[in-house]
């Protein structure tokens, strides 16, 4: 969301997970939109998948606060 400087990315549970090669990716992406003013918000595709509601008003609370 270019305008409030926030990117999101949705790990998916296979590449992420069960792959075992997304923590070192995790924190340089993180980095890089550091780097560049943006915060960057992970969600795990599995507790989308479970909390959806939950991780809705997670992501609208860290739109809100910008």
């Amino acid at each position: 969301i270019p305008d409030i400087k926030i990117a999101i990315e949705v790990n998916g549970e296979y590449w992420h997970y069960i792959k075992k090669n997304g923590r070192k990716n995790h924190v340089k992406k993180s980095k890089l939109c550091r780097e560049k003013g943006y915060k960057l918000l992970h969600l795990r595709e599995d507790l989308w998948k479970s909390k959806k509601e939950h991780m809705k008003q997670v992501i609208i609370k860290l739109i809100q606060n910008v």
